[in-house]
């Protein structure tokens, strides 16, 4: 039984906790091997062409920029719109395979509502959970945030809640 309630098998426990291990095992495969190839001579070529592939920058029109990022080793793809208006807008889709169909698509929208107040609101397509969070720093380390998160569906793979979520970070 997980802290949210839910009940697994233990077949399906040991399934997601190989899944994960796979997941970081490729992250780290593939952070080594990138790091090998741009610091060595022969292989240079071969790490520009992989980064080429899997980050693309379009200017679309006047200050419109597209950036698009593939993370072969998650896998999932980002693609984020820079606009003269200052608002954030950003899809990502998280994929089983390297080339797959969509697992999840989440699209945000952010904005900055004051020099220190953030408004960002999200949508995860499948699960059909939407959120609203609001931050704002309260000194150079330490911020706060207040979220609001509702739920569409009963299927995907979040807890089906709505949650109100006040938090704080601090960072060094």
């Amino acid at each position: 039984t997980y802290s949210t309630g839910q009940n697994v098998t233990i077949q399906e426990h040991q399934k997601h906790q190989q899944q994960f291990a796979e997941y970081m095992g490729r992250r780290l495969t593939e952070h080594h091997v990138d790091n090998w190839a741009k610091n060595d001579p022969e292989f240079r070529a071969v790490y520009e062409f992989k980064d080429k592939i899997s980050n693309v920058n379009m200017n679309v029109r006047p200050g419109y920029k597209v950036k698009w990022k593939y993370n072969f080793a998650g896998p999932n793809m980002e693609v984020k719109v820079e606009n003269p208006y200052s608002v954030d807008v950003k899809v990502r889709m998280e994929m089983s395979g390297i080339v797959s169909s969509a697992k999840e698509l989440i699209y945000t929208l952010g904005y900055q509502i004051t020099q220190k107040v953030r408004l960002t609101a999200l949508h995860r397509q499948v699960d059909g959970l939407y959120q609203l969070v609001t931050s704002r720093p309260l000194s150079k380390r330490l911020s706060t945030s207040l979220t609001l998160s509702t739920d569409t569906k009963d299927a995907g793979s979040t807890v089906k809640q709505d949650l109100i979520l006040v938090g704080f970070s601090w960072s060094e």
